[in-house]
């Protein structure tokens, strides 16, 4: 190998190694920092819905008579996390193949205060035969939508009051008619 040759292939070597040198002390001399924030957590909301007789039927009539009927009143306890609203309507209407959908109207009432022996002010929901409002039903056709829109921050229990008014029509007679209300709770 020639004299050239070797200088060359030292000079090529020496400039590896110094390149090296550069890049490694380069990396070596980076200045570095981390923050790390940990522990982070999600809990979604809830909406729950709950009345104080425990589901059971508000109405079981089996002597209307014309005119109106014994009044209930219920009371719906909303204690979800979120805002929501709070909307009624009713659902599952089975006449049996008869008019008494037709010929029985239901007035429902809201009241303001928290309880039905302390209503507050009764804002009307509904006044319409079974069959009016059940062909309304669903959330979509709930009553009064908007009205009752609690906060979520701590339970809200509203009274609501149900009066049957029975048509003087013979028609009525020996009819019977079921159904179901139900109060649902979707959040905002």
């Amino acid at each position: 190998m020639t004299v050239r040759r070797r200088r060359r292939l030292g000079a090529a070597v020496i400039g590896a190694i110094a390149t090296s040198a550069v890049i490694w002390q380069a990396t070596y001399a980076a200045l570095n920092n981390d923050v790390v924030i940990s522990g982070n957590t999600f809990t979604s909301a809830g909406v729950t819905l709950t009345d104080n007789d425990s589901g059971r039927a508000l109405f079981d009539a089996t002597d209307l008579a014309p005119g109106p009927g014994a009044t209930r009143c219920i009371e719906v306890t909303y204690s979800g996390d979120a805002t929501a609203e709070v909307r009624l309507y009713l659902t599952g209407l089975d006449e049996h193949g008869q008019d008494l959908g037709a010929l029985l109207s239901m007035r429902i009432d809201l009241g303001s205060g928290s309880s039905c022996a302390a209503p507050g002010t009764w804002t009307t929901l509904g006044d319409a035969t079974l069959r009016t409002m059940a062909g309304a039903s669903g959330w979509v056709n709930g009553l009064k939508p908007g009205l009752w829109q609690p906060a979520g921050q701590g339970a809200v229990t509203r009274p609501y009051r149900f009066t049957p008014v029975l048509a003087d029509d013979d028609k009525a007679q020996g009819n019977r008619a079921d159904f179901g209300f139900v109060w649902e709770a979707r959040s905002l």
